[in-house]
Parts: structure tokens; sequence; C-alpha cells
């Protein structure tokens, strides 16, 4: 049970952030395999938050570190981005 919880929550951080940190703030000269890999991060994080109302199973321990893993990269993830464009903003 905990680790449904945990595993949720760490989803619904991943969910947030690339929804309204990520994508939102994506220009068109973002290049298009970091658009793509945001947007499947996105939704299969989406995928494990919403699993548990369709009938899966709790996740493993391993699931949940995993899971946890990625929110806390998604989180503490302070790299300066290189801008794409010419005349563009520096953060991407």
């Amino acid at each position: 049970m905990i680790t449904l919880i945990v595993s949720m929550i760490a989803a619904a951080i991943v969910v947030l952030h690339g929804i309204f940190s990520k994508i939102n703030r994506m220009s068109r000269c973002t290049p298009t395999g970091m658009r793509v890999a945001w947007v499947l991060v996105t939704a299969g994080s989406m995928g494990i938050f919403l699993s548990p109302f369709f009938g899966r199973a709790a996740p493993t321990v391993w699931e949940a570190a995993l899971m946890s893993g990625v929110a806390g990269y998604v989180l503490f993830d302070r790299r300066k981005r290189k801008a794409y464009c010419s005349g563009g903003s520096d953060d991407i």
C-alpha cells in the first residue's frame, strides 16, 4: 500500500512538472527529440498515476523507487539550458 502511495505521488509530481514547467514553456526552437522525450515521460507518468483506478495491482518496491528517482531528477535538475535559436531566451 505504501508503494502505491509513493508511486502515485511521484507520478503526480512528474506529470505536473512536465505539463506546467517543461512542455508549456517549449518554443519553436526546442529540438524535436526533447519535445518527444518530455511528452513520453509525462504520458508514462500519467499512466502510472491512473493505473490503480483501472485495476492494476500495487507497484513493487523497485517500481516505486524508479518513479521516485524520476521525480527527484525532474524536480532537482538545475542545469542551465542553452538557447537553440539565435535571439531567443536562454532558458528552454
